[in-house]
């Protein structure tokens, strides 16, 4: 069950009903009317597919994402208020609703709304997008024929990239210096940390890290994300196309580290070994699983909907002070039971990009709200990003100060160790795939 949509529809009933008397049941209430949701999606997609078996390109994927979570919305809004039709407010309760749930009718009423989706609205979209993805054009020099125009492959891509940085050069750079220098602090074998210089283009990639398609695919994002980066950065109102761009660029950020990776794989390989799956459990293969995230639908559409759905602030580090940036690009902090946590983004070393935990207003500002921090609360964030490096973190050179090593020692330094020696790390693995 997606927490945003389920966050989305408590907030509608809750307009109805203000008293916090009744916000667990409203809330419990919120949650099965989202499940009912996620199955007419979950059937849409589903009488799509056996309409249209033909591929789009990877090219639309951020536009569909972004459609089909003001689908699942609009379609949370409309059920929202045929059941207050049916039944008032104070009359809700959460075991007749999950009864009602299972019932002959609701089922049918869910398969019914799935195909009207899916017949009118997304098959529709789906024709459009997979014509403007495959054009048939016609070119000077071919005697008036006709030929399909050259796409964008990326399982035939002939460039091949070895160093895959998992943060962008393009951020990095906020970081360095007027020589192009940044600082990279490291956990020493004492536990203490130690500083070295470097170019900002030289941190923050490992070698063969991705696929080559997937290194294709996650540079267009990179390109794409950049004059949103740029806009926040500026305090200047996003497009919708750029406010989609950025929230793309958030969800790649989230997965494509090497910490994400390490933590992933244990379980990916516990997975198929307890059911006993018809899948090789050698690394190599476990990353190419890892990959197929990234042409998840399902999951780019519920990690778009939590995103969207939680208020956008830029924190601003107090005078004198600035925040670090660690090799987890996007750190998560918080909760999931009580969904209250918080996605944070260094964009430069005086500003943070926080989504959450808060809900969004209705209508979303043109622009994030703005939050002066003041030095205990700046501190108390590099806290919470030195804590989730997985082995460095980088400043600006003019940063190095007694302050911030001792905050690393505490929270990278002997951190890092402390976990190294209580817990066997799952073996790293990326390395040149033997087929690509």
């Amino acid at each position: 069950m997606a927490d945003a949509l389920q966050e989305h529809i408590y907030l509608d009933l809750a307009k109805h009903e203000p008293h916090p008397v009744h916000e667990p049941r409203l809330r419990a209430v919120a949650g099965i009317w989202a499940e009912e949701v996620d199955r007419i999606i979950g059937i849409m997609f589903r009488y799509t597919k056996q309409a249209r078996q033909r591929p789009w390109s990877a090219s639309v994927r951020e536009e569909a994402i972004y459609e089909l979570a003001k689908l699942t919305f609009w379609v949370s809004d409309l059920v929202v208020k045929k059941k207050l039709e049916e039944r008032p407010i104070p009359e809700l309760d959460p075991h007749s609703e999950l009864v009602r749930a299972s019932s002959t009718t609701s089922l049918e009423r869910v398969e019914s709304t799935a195909r009207v989706l899916a017949d009118n609205i997304w098959i529709k979209k789906y024709d459009h997008w997979h014509r403007r993805t495959n054009k048939i054009i016609a070119t000077e020099n071919t005697g008036g024929r006709l030929r399909r125009e050259r796409l964008y492959d990326p399982t035939k891509e002939r460039q091949f990239t070895q160093e895959n940085h998992y943060s962008p050069s393009f951020s990095n750079k906020y970081w360095a210096d007027a020589t192009g220098t940044i600082t990279v602090y490291s956990r020493n074998v004492d536990g203490g940390i130690q500083a070295l210089p470097k170019p900002f283009a030289r941190w923050g990639y490992e070698s063969y890290l991705y696929p080559q398609w997937l290194e294709a695919y996650l540079s267009r994002i990179e390109s794409d994300a950049k004059k949103s980066y740029d806009k926040l950065l500026k305090t200047i109102p996003l497009s919708q196309d750029e406010r989609q761009r950025w929230v793309t660029f958030l969800i790649a950020q989230s997965i494509r580290t090497p910490s994400f990776i390490e933590e992933l794989l244990p379980g990916l390989k516990k997975i198929i070994e307890t059911r006993h799956l018809a899948y090789p459990t050698h690394p190599e293969y476990l990353v190419r699983a890892f990959a197929s995230l990234f042409q998840s639908d399902k999951f780019y559409a519920y990690a778009y909907r939590s995103i969207t759905a939680r208020e956008w602030v830029i924190l601003r580090a107090a005078e004198g002070a600035s925040f670090i940036k660690p090799d987890r690009s996007a750190v998560r902090d918080g909760g999931e039971e009580d969904n209250s946590w918080t996605l944070l983004y260094p964009l430069s070393p005086t500003k943070c990009f926080l989504v959450g935990p808060d809900p969004t207003t209705y209508p979303t500002p043109v622009v994030p709200r703005s939050c002066d921090l003041n030095r205990e609360d700046t501190d108390s964030l590099n806290e919470i990003l030195a804590d989730n490096a997985r082995k460095e973190v980088i400043t600006l050179p003019s940063s190095d100060r007694p302050a911030l090593r001792h905050l690393l020692t505490r929270f990278l330094g002997d951190k890092i160790l402390r976990r190294d020696w209580t817990k066997q790390n799952a073996k790293p693995y990326w390395g040149k795939l033997r087929a690509e």
